[in-house]
C-alpha cells in the first residue's frame, strides 16, 4: 500500500509539473494555426497598437 502511495505521489507531482509546459505548447500551436490561416486568406491582423496625441 505504501509503495502505491508513492507512485501516486511521484506521478500527481510530474503532472504538476508538466501541465504549464503542455498548456503553453498547445497556446503556441493555436497562436501558429491561427497565423497561418492569417497568412493563407490574406487578410491582415488588426492594428492595435496605441495611438497617443502628443
Amino acid at each position: 500500500m505504501n509503495a502505491l502511495l508513492d507512485y501516486l505521489t511521484v506521478g500527481a507531482v510530474f503532472l504538476l509539473l508538466l501541465a504549464p509546459s503542455a498548456y503553453g505548447f498547445l497556446h503556441e500551436r493555436r497562436i501558429d494555426r491561427q497565423l497561418r490561416g492569417a497568412e493563407r486568406s490574406g487578410t491582415e491582423a488588426p492594428d492595435r497598437s496605441l495611438h497617443l496625441a502628443a
